[in-house]
């Protein structure tokens, strides 16, 4: 998390192109893979769901400050953004935190899964050794009800990821998985909630993928 806050302080202290890129090489030289994934998703633009209600995030402050609330709120009208206020007025870290910026992400700001409540709409194309590795993977979730559209409908290879996205905002918008397709122990009946499904493309020698389709209720 460190090498990734003095690399955004890097970036946000110049205007040069050339020193921009220079901070940029320097990072992605040192940073491990999960972290550098992270920093690209935050640099172009990516926002992960909110953890900390803002409410929340502001009595914070106040308290780990001892500003008053005016006074915050004239902190906020001066700077243009409330995490940036926020991030200003606290003290400094009393912690040396190492910790890398994915571990920071996915074990500590990430939300926990809803459990129960993911479905996964595959889209393998029954190519080997591709779809028994998914299928061995699903094996390992026997709570998550598995839907195989190829086995009923067919496949049609790139269009097929963009189809099954489809399906489950379907199931999502009615809230209600549906049946499956077939007997193979694979899929099973599933009449319980539904909030997330994903949606795999296994098989294919280009477009390979997964997609988290999630409700907004």
């Amino acid at each position: 998390m460190k090498r990734f806050a003095r690399l955004y302080a890097d970036l946000d202290a110049t205007t040069s192109t050339r020193d921009k890129l220079a901070a940029l090489a320097r990072y992605y030289a040192q940073a491990p893979a999960a972290d550098a994934a992270w920093a690209t998703y935050f640099l172009a633009g990516g926002k992960p769901r909110s953890v900390v209600p803002s409410r929340l995030l502001r009595d914070i402050a106040l308290r780990a400050s001892g500003l008053d609330d005016w006074m915050l709120e004239e902190c906020y009208l001066a700077v243009g953004d409330f995490s940036e206020t926020v991030a200003l007025v606290l003290p400094p870290p009393s912690l040396d935190d190492d910790t890398g910026l994915a571990q920071w992400v996915e074990q500590r700001l990430a939300p926990p899964p809803k459990s129960g409540r993911i479905a996964v709409i595959s889209g393998a194309s029954g190519a080997e050794p591709a779809t028994n590795e998914e299928r061995a993977w699903l094996q390992t979730m026997p709570d998550v009800p598995v839907r195989a559209t190829g086995s009923d409908l067919g496949h049609g290879f790139e269009p097929q990821f963009a189809m099954n996205i489809a399906l489950a905002c379907l199931a999502l918008g009615r809230e209600k998985l549906f049946p499956p397709f077939d007997s193979s122990g694979i899929e099973r009946a599933y009449e319980g909630p539904l909030d997330q499904v994903a949606v795999t493309a296994v098989g294919h020698w280009r477009g390979e993928g997964m997609a988290l389709v999630e409700a907004v209720r």
